[in-house]
């Protein structure tokens, strides 16, 4: 299989500017869409030096981790902890929804998928299907947070 790197880094680069960009809104914070470029541009470039030295193989948690952390705080450059805190959470809520919407889209869809020694690979993931993840992300985020916010209004309310 031939992997491009010039189209791996765009659609990694797409994907990461999205994601920052609901928890931008789904957190209600002020973003430069420069700020949320270099996060974005972050996670694409380790994705292709991941490749590139063959340590994907391998990933680490606690790399992954501190990658996300590395990604939030250059986007948002959060002044507290707190805050830096719910962005983080934030964030790997929007990429799990994301994630998982996709894959059960390619799994209902019947997308190839390969089963080798208990771990599922899907060949050429279409990335329609995580363009539709995107999309229903953002619309149930949006929906769920409204819904989460009207009803701590209506707790200040009740005695």
């Amino acid at each position: 299989m031939t992997i491009y790197a010039d189209q791996m880094f765009i659609e990694n680069f797409i994907m990461n500017y999205i994601i920052l960009y609901m928890t931008a809104k789904f957190c209600r914070i002020e973003f430069k869409w420069y700020k949320l470029s270099v996060g974005a541009i972050i996670g694409a470039l380790y994705v292709i030096f991941s490749y590139a030295f063959l340590f994907y193989n391998e990933p680490l948690i606690l790399e992954k981790i501190l990658l996300s952390a590395l990604i939030v705080y250059f986007s948002f450059w959060p002044k507290k902890i707190k805050k830096f805190f719910e962005l983080l959470i934030c964030f790997y809520a929007i990429t799990f929804f994301i994630g998982g919407i996709s894959f059960g889209l390619a799994y209902f869809l019947n997308v190839v998928m390969i089963n080798d020694g208990g771990i599922l690979y899907v060949e050429e993931f279409p990335i329609i299907l995580v363009a539709i993840g995107s999309c229903f992300t953002f619309i149930f985020g949006k929906y769920i947070i409204t819904f989460l916010r009207t009803r701590k209004k209506i707790k200040e309310f009740l005695y």
